[in-house]
């Protein structure tokens, strides 16, 4: 996940006003320490691209702010630091080694929970969430935790790690001592991702600590790699590059920083403010907030009309149409929500191949009111995934491919023909487990559906109960437990439990 953020920031512009916003936000935070505040002029005045590791392995700000924006997960200090980040992947990214060589970190205080999760997960793949800085010299590590032990919510660890450049050619890690010619602590930095393969954990009682071995690894290098590609390909029609960060943090359920980022967005650039309205009525529709979603769809749907040049891209107005149409939805104004979905298929132009995709989703909307009209609402659905399949680029519209055949499941499913109705459910699960990052509200609106038919189909909740906790306890081990998906099945549990088993279903509620 990281590495797919990093590649995202990648994406941004290395603009003069990027290195402004950094820096205003870096005196703003150090505005009464006088000696950071003179360390942030002379980097403005005097820093190059090529100094970034110097930077962030002197007693400074950047490292200070860097660690912080990656140990807090703050998404909008990521973005509001972009363009030191940027340059400090590069120089990593650029410098290459050979050979076999072991590095060590030592942490006085790793928390308990990441300790717990790694001793149930040995043999499996551990990604950092920040530059990792280590040591050749384990003396070196081992005054990092020296005279430390261990708490209740912390654990004293020193790591092992191996590095072997023969049999791995994509670790990316920069070896300070070289890079900056002369010797200090004999570190080596790795980027942000850096993925290690875990091999041991054992206490070591002479050293009162516990040793974690690992081994640095690329094994999931290729993987990661068409990720990317996948990535850049669907959003390289965002009109403005800086919308693309916010957009893949609503398409990953990160609601909240997705929030804080898009409101950042209104106070930054005023070019997108329509369009950042549409992602946070999307935003709070995702989240069930229907009087914000409302709001922020009106808003958009005003600084369109008022503003004569927008009426030249009636696409704009298809996309702030198909937010409304959701609203009126959501509250079961089928009336009103078939309306704006109309009005939204008039915008887009059968002509455009980048509007194909959307007049598609716009036909499966409107199937979606059609409440007794079965066989118009059929003739909707297959009508969009002919286009769906038809389209040509890379990658396929797999969530929309997904939500038709979750369509057509559903208008079965009302005709009680529970049969076909979980032939199409099961094909649009399947397909959101092999296309779709786990945690997807897709996946999630399968995996619920199916639920519920198991139940109409079966005289107990017993396969759906394990149906649902074999896919809480694969949510759980991939995605940090305040996720949205794992709330959502922790509510469909909760749901499948019977009135007699009260306090069960209360404790997963």
């Amino acid at each position: 996940m990281y590495i797919l953020f990093v590649e995202l920031l990648k994406q941004l512009p290395q603009t003069e006003y990027a290195k402004h916003v950094m820096l205003d936000k870096c005196r703003d935070y150090y505005r009464r320490n006088q000696s950071e505040l003179k360390k942030i002029e002379q980097f403005r005045k005097k820093y190059k691209s090529d100094q970034a590791i110097n930077w962030y392995t002197c007693d400074s700000f950047v490292y200070r702010l860097v660690n912080q924006a990656f140990r807090t997960e703050d998404i909008t200090l990521w973005f509001l630091i972009r363009f030191y980040i940027v340059d400090g992947l590069s120089i990593v990214e650029q410098t290459h080694y050979d050979g076999v060589m072991t590095v060590y970190r030592g942490q006085s205080q790793f928390p308990l929970k990441e300790f717990e999760y790694m001793q149930h997960n040995i043999n499996s793949l551990f990604a950092t969430n920040a530059f990792w800085s280590t040591s050749k010299s384990l003396g070196v590590a081992l005054q990092y935790v020296k005279d430390a032990t261990d708490t209740d919510d912390y654990k004293v660890v020193l790591f092992e790690i191996t590095v072997d450049q023969t049999r791995f050619k994509n670790l990316v890690f920069v070896d300070i001592d070289e890079w900056r010619k002369r010797e200090s602590e004999n570190e080596i930095l790795f980027t942000i991702g850096s993925v290690f393969k875990l091999k041991s954990i054992e206490r070591d009682d002479q050293l009162n600590l516990w040793k974690i071995c690992m081994s640095a690894t690329d094994e999931s290098m290729e993987q990661l790699k068409v990720q990317i590609k996948l990535m850049k390909l669907k959003y390289q029609y965002e009109n403005n590059t800086n919308l693309l960060f916010g957009r893949f943090l609503l398409d990953f359920g990160h609601y909240s920083k997705a929030e804080s980022y898009f409101q950042l967005m209104l106070q930054l650039d005023n070019e997108v403010t329509s369009s950042v309205y549409d992602y946070l009525g999307n935003l709070y529709m995702s989240t069930t907030n229907w009087y914000e979603a409302y709001k922020n769809f009106s808003l958009s749907l005003k600084m369109k009309s008022t503003n004569s040049f927008s009426f030249y891209f009636r696409q704009d107005f298809g996309i702030t149409y198909i937010g409304l149409g959701n609203y009126y939805k959501a509250i079961e104004d089928l009336g009103l929500a078939y309306k704006y979905y109309r009005e939204a298929l008039r915008c887009w132009n059968s002509e455009n191949d980048d509007d194909q995709i959307n007049i598609a989703v716009t036909k499966l909307n409107l199937a979606s009111v059609y409440l007794t009209d079965y066989k118009a609402a059929i003739d909707l659905c297959l009508e969009a995934r002919e286009v769906l399949e038809k389209h040509k680029y890379e990658p396929r519209p797999y969530a929309e491919i997904i939500y038709c055949h979750y369509l057509v499941g559903n208008i079965h499913c009302r005709q009680l023909d529970y049969y076909t109705a979980e032939d199409f459910y099961e094909a649009a699960f399947k397909m959101s487990e092999k296309f779709l990052p786990i945690g997807s509200y897709h996946r999630i609106r399968c995996i619920n559906a199916l639920s519920e038919l198991y139940q109409k189909k079966d005289e107990n909740n017993m396969r759906s109960l394990r149906f649902c906790n074999g896919q809480l306890e694969l949510h759980e081990n991939y995605l940090p437990e305040s996720h949205l998906s794992i709330a959502h099945l922790l509510m469909i549990i909760g749901d499948l439990l019977t009135p007699s088993m009260h306090e069960d279903k209360l404790n997963f509620y």
